[in-house]
C-alpha cells in the first residue's frame, strides 16, 4: 500500500506535536510552583538550608541536601525545581527504554497521566527530600537491571544521582540499603535477572552516599559555629 503526501504530512505534524508536548512536560511537572509563584516550602525546608548558616549538625537534616538548596538560593530555588523535574522525566524515559517500551507517545501519555492524577508534580515542586526518596528506588532498579540498555554516561549519571539521593535523608539511605540487601539474598534464586555487576554497582551507591554525607558533615563541623567561610555572603566579609 502506497503512502500519500498528505499521510506523510499528517505523520510529520503528529510527530511535531508529540515533540512539543514532550518539551512542555518539564514545565507541567512543576506547575504547582508556577501557580504558587514560588517553589513550595515545608516546615523542614528551613532546617536543611539553615545547616550551612547555623554551622552545627541536626538529626535528619542532611547537610548534603542543605548544600543542594544553598546553591539554588541565588536563583530563587527555581534551578532546584528544574533539576527535580528533569530528573523525574529522565528516569521515566530511561525506565521505558530499559523495559523496551519507549515510544514518544507512550512517554508523553504516561507523563501526563502522572502529572494529572498523582502527587508527583507537587513533590517535584517542593524543596524537600521526598522527591528523591521515590526516584532513588527507580534509579537503583535501573542500575541493577539496565546494564545492557544504558550507556556508560547514563550509568555514571545514575550512580551519582542514587548516591546523592541516599545522602539526602537517612530514611532514603535505609530503604536503598534494604533493597540492596534483599537483592543479594534473592540473587541465588534469580541469577539471570539480578546481574552481579549491576547489584555490586547499586550497592556501591550506598557507600558513596554515606561518604558524601560524612564529607559534608565534616566540612560543616570543621568550621565551627556560624556560617562556613565558603558559605558566607560578601557583606559578611
Amino acid at each position: 500500500m502506497s503512502i500519500t503526501t498528505d499521510q506523510l504530512r499528517a505523520r510529520a505534524a503528529g510527530s511535531l506535536w508529540l515533540r512539543l508536548a514532550a518539551m512542555a512536560l518539564p514545565l507541567l511537572m512543576i506547575a504547582p510552583a508556577f501557580w504558587n509563584g514560588y517553589p513550595l516550602l515545608q516546615w523542614d525546608t528551613g532546617g536543611y538550608l539553615a545547616r550551612w548558616y547555623e554551622g552545627y549538625l541536626v538529626p535528619s537534616r542532611s547537610t548534603v541536601f542543605g548544600l543542594y538548596l544553598h546553591y539554588g538560593e541565588s536563583f530563587g530555588f527555581w534551578i532546584n525545581l528544574a533539576v527535580q523535574s528533569l530528573a523525574t522525566l529522565w528516569l521515566l524515559q530511561l525506565s521505558l527504554r530499559v523495559l523496551g517500551l519507549m515510544q514518544t507517545f507512550r512517554f508523553v501519555a504516561i507523563s501526563l497521566l502522572l502529572i494529572l492524577s498523582t502527587a508527583l508534580p507537587w513533590l517535584a515542586s517542593m524543596l524537600l527530600t521526598d522527591i528523591f526518596a521515590g526516584l532513588s528506588v527507580l534509579s537503583l532498579f535501573l542500575l541493577v537491571i539496565g546494564a545492557h540498555r544504558t550507556s556508560r554516561l547514563e550509568k555514571i549519571a545514575l550512580f551519582i544521582f542514587t548516591a546523592f539521593a541516599a545522602a539526602t535523608h537517612s530514611a532514603t539511605l535505609g530503604v536503598l540499603l534494604g533493597l540492596c540487601a534483599a537483592g543479594w539474598m534473592a540473587r541465588p534464586l534469580l541469577r539471570p535477572r539480578l546481574p552481579l555487576a549491576g547489584l555490586a554497582l547499586a550497592s556501591l551507591t550506598i557507600v558513596a552516599g554515606g561518604l558524601m554525607l560524612m564529607s559534608a558533615n565534616y566540612a560543616l563541623s570543621a568550621n565551627g559555629p556560624g556560617r562556613p567561610a565558603a558559605m558566607a555572603s560578601p557583606s559578611a566579609a
